[in-house]
């Protein structure tokens, strides 16, 4: 007998000391609690499922406003973790209207079978105080008029962690024939993206953070509580936020000029057939106008010496207008300025407008066939939306004629400085080094070894370097090199650290051995033409200090 009472001790909540009549026990229990269990069974006994849609929405400004006016927020206590054999045992919904609580809902929930330990010792939720609670099917027919607003996608409700919460509301709806469309915001997802800070982004330690206090954690109308005073926090810092991406916003809004030129290319497209539905202009912090299709096709800029445009070479060597090198953050060796001033002269970069638009157009097409119906393609857009401009067809109309009757760029003068060209290969170079011949080097059959053994070296020796610790970085660099490390980001930092001593000799020689080793003896498919580019235009500028010096 004394066995006996301690599983039912276990069962129900009781413990050594009471006395317990098991006839009696068994005879109240077994009138409460189904013997059911599994999911097939469950779901054989209510045979007609209902028909719930769910839409699970984030912060936008759209969905801050409807918030404002009214939301519901909800919190379940459950006897475990699977939303198809586990059930609700208690459920606490707060009502929300312009900002204020205005009505609540609780009830507990007899699940109709036992309560696991694990879960009453997190909620403190026993058998015996379910005994006399409500069905599943009772506590739904209650609260159905008070949600009746959010099942009918009228209202939007929230959860912390809402994905679980809103699983076993939906099931147990489906479960007992009834429909809904269900609208939801999770407090968790918002927090992650608008909180900084925390240490994780539990509903304690954000309720923590904000100075909410819950003075029922771990139960439904508690949490729920809780969850509701912290979406209003949310609310309020997605606004503040707003106010500072739409400052950030009009600054990147290119000028009334600009816009001229934006105007122009946009037309050809037009004219071109093309759809323009994605096109946008974008200023930069460094006043460069990205014209983008998701992905940018070129950027120009209006500079004192003149309005120019970046252009991979391929394209600039047709064009007959004005040229300069690209400076090394406009891309390289690989690009050039294109200069121009009127729409004469954009009229000769039509060919360069269509071809970076098709392939931005080709980008944009394989990156929507992979994420089009993920979160990552919904964020995507979001940010891809959240600055620069686009143009409607009048504006367009207004613009070119705005924009007519400038004078070409031909017939002005810029006085651009002239590019001088260095033959690398005649420089006399004898730098003052400790670095290893490349023939001692390790590794140079085995990069992953190389790697493994020299980027840590290689990155302890670049946080250094910025540090200000030129000397000391220099000798990690040559460490992790010896070891096999080989990477544009080793030469570049190489060449950083050089320059910062005025050691053009060195600064010269290691790109040399850079490029030589990644094109050659190293060619990765993985770096891309545009970190090359960089460090050929990095040597360029290091041999012309090089031979300034020397004079």
């Amino acid at each position: 007998m004394g066995l006996f009472n301690k599983i039912l001790g276990i069962l129900f909540g009781k413990t050594d000391k009471e006395e317990i009549n098991e006839a009696d026990v068994l005879k109240d229990e077994l009138t409460k609690i189904d013997v059911v269990t599994t999911p097939v069974q469950r779901k054989q006994q209510n045979k007609t499922t209902g028909n719930v849609k769910t839409s699970k929405l984030t912060l936008t400004p759209r969905t801050v406003k409807e918030l404002e006016k009214e939301f519901f927020v909800f919190d379940t206590e459950t006897t475990g973790l699977d939303r198809f054999s586990d059930r609700m045992v208690e459920l606490g919904v707060i009502r929300y209207k312009d900002g204020r609580v205005v009505d609540e809902f609780n009830t507990l929930i007899n699940p109709r079978f036992p309560i696991p330990e694990a879960a009453s010792r997190i909620n403190k939720i026993t058998d015996a105080m379910l005994r006399d609670a409500p069905t599943e099917s009772t506590a739904l027919s209650s609260v159905w008029p008070f949600l009746e607003p959010v099942l009918e996608g009228k209202v939007i409700i929230s959860a912390h962690n809402a994905d679980f919460d809103i699983d076993f509301l939906t099931n147990a709806l489906k479960r007992h024939g009834y429909s809904a469309n269900i609208k939801y915001v999770d407090t968790l997802a918002g927090s992650r993206k608008l909180i900084k800070g925390t240490s994780n982004y539990k509903l304690g330690t954000l309720a923590k953070h904000f100075g909410i206090v819950n003075d029922d954690p771990h139960r439904a109308t508690g949490d729920a509580k809780t969850c509701g005073e912290l979406l209003l926090r949310l609310i309020a810092t997605f606004k503040e936020d707003e106010n500072e991406q739409m400052e950030k916003q009009a600054k990147s809004i290119p000028s009334a000029e600009e816009l001229e030129v934006c105007a122009f290319i946009q037309d050809v497209i037009v004219k071109s057939g093309l759809p323009t539905d994605l096109l946008r202009f974008y200023k930069n912090s460094s006043k460069y106008v990205a014209v983008s299709y998701l992905y940018t096709m070129f950027e120009f800029k209006f500079a004192k010496k003149g309005r120019y445009l970046v252009a991979p070479i391929q394209f600039s060597e047709e064009i007959d207008l004005p040229r300069t090198k690209a400076t090394m953050s406009e891309g390289g060796s690989q690009y050039e300025r294109i200069f121009f001033n009127s729409y004469e002269d954009l009229t000769l970069l039509k060919n360069l407008f269509m071809s970076t638009y098709a392939s931005c157009l080709d980008q944009y097409k394989d990156f929507e066939k992979v994420y089009l119906d993920s979160n990552v393609f919904k964020e995507q857009m979001e940010y891809y939306y959240s600055g620069g401009c686009q143009l409607t067809e009048e504006e367009t109309i207004k613009l070119l004629d705005k924009g007519q009757g400038r004078e070409s760029v031909r017939n002005l003068e810029l006085n651009l400085p002239k590019d001088i060209n260095i033959n690398i290969d005649e420089l006399e170079l004898n730098p003052i080094h400790n670095r290893v011949p490349l023939n001692k080097i390790k590794n140079k059959n085995n990069r992953d070894k190389g790697f493994d053994e020299g980027f840590p070296l290689f990155e302890k020796g670049d946080k250094i370097r910025k540090q200000g610790k030129i000397k000391e970085a220099i000798a990690l660099f040559d460490e992790a090199r010896f070891r096999g490390y080989v990477s544009p980001g080793l030469y570049e930092s190489y060449a950083m650290a050089y320059r910062k001593l005025k050691d053009y000799e060195n600064e010269v020689a290691i790109l040399n051995e850079g490029l030589k080793r990644l094109t050659k003896s190293h060619p990765d498919p993985n770096i891309e033409e545009s970190q090359y580019s960089r460090l050929h235009s990095r040597r360029e500028k290091a041999a012309s200090l090089l031979l300034k010096s020397r004079k």
